[in-house]
């Protein structure tokens, strides 16, 4: 008998953690997807090529995870994808992680009682200073401007077979057109309510997601 596949399959990509300081935040990240009360999660980690010790902290710490180089981020993100089995995607960075442990299995929940196929809720956004701001996921307002962040939308796995994934031509705001798109191809969402889904700490821009 086959073994049952994964609900939801969590993404993280990375790429030299230590040189920008994140080692501290990928623990809390991996510590916060297995406290996850919805049995039915895999994590998966792909590293994009990293030079600075990355891959032997991620061994050390029994972190297992997948080496597959990448020209970008969402080339990456891609990557991941394919080697995911959940029917559902939701992409956590390295620096962030769930507040709640029932955040998944609410969200999944969700989705399963609206027949949805993508979740999407406000995320907590910390600044260096501890700062907390919440953001506001509107629906209405995505095409013009990024009101959706991708740590607080889980997507049915077929969407991104459908539209061929992130455009990996862009460096920046992939996701963004991602959803627009997703949106403008019909896709039926459901808002969850709770702002403590994801928690996201604002980062410096650049790769080391």
């Amino acid at each position: 008998m086959s073994a049952k596949l994964p609900e939801i399959s969590v993404i993280t990509i990375v790429k030299n953690l230590l040189k920008s300081g994140r080692s501290d935040y990928m623990l809390e990240n991996v510590r916060s997807v297995k406290a996850q009360d919805c049995p039915e999660v895999e994590h998966i980690i792909v590293d994009g090529g990293s030079t600075d010790g990355t891959q032997d902290f991620l061994r050390e710490q029994g972190i297992p995870f997948i080496e597959k180089a990448d020209r970008g981020i969402y080339e990456g993100m891609n990557n991941a994808v394919r080697v995911a089995h959940g029917r559902y995607i939701v992409f956590l960075n390295s620096d962030d992680y769930f507040c709640e442990k029932d955040g998944l299995s609410r969200a999944l929940a969700a989705l399963k009682q609206n027949g949805a196929d993508f979740s999407y809720a406000p995320v907590y956004n910390q600044d260096k200073n501890g700062t907390i701001v919440v953001s506001k996921a509107d629906y209405y307002r995505v095409f013009s401007l990024m009101v959706i962040s991708h740590q607080g939308m889980i997507v049915r796995r077929e969407w991104f077979e459908r539209l061929g994934g992130f455009d990996e031509s862009f460096k920046m705001g992939g996701d963004h057109d991602f959803t627009v798109r997703l949106i403008s191809g019909g896709a039926k969402a459901v808002k969850v309510d709770s702002v403590s889904y994801t928690h996201l700490r604002a980062h410096e821009t650049g790769r080391n997601l």
